[in-house]
């Protein structure tokens, strides 16, 4: 990322992530704290989750237009 541009995508798209990954998180968490081991389960530990769980799709994603022969 030599230019300014390249930065900037960069952020937004952890950015974007983050905010995925937050929106994510607040619609699971509830469903796994009322299950009896979910209680043990912080917020934190959900978000990072499903962070990772964002972070393999958009990986699968990549891999896939590269399967298909685009170059990235």
């Amino acid at each position: 990322m030599h230019n300014w541009s390249g930065w900037l995508a960069a952020i937004v798209f952890i950015v974007l992530l983050n905010v995925g990954a937050n929106i994510i998180a607040q619609k699971v968490y509830p469903t796994v704290t009322r299950d009896g081991t979910g209680r043990r389960i912080a917020y934190r530990v959900v978000f990072v989750g499903s962070l990772f769980a964002l972070l393999a799709a958009c990986l699968l994603v990549l891999l896939a237009f590269e399967a298909a022969g685009y170059r990235m």
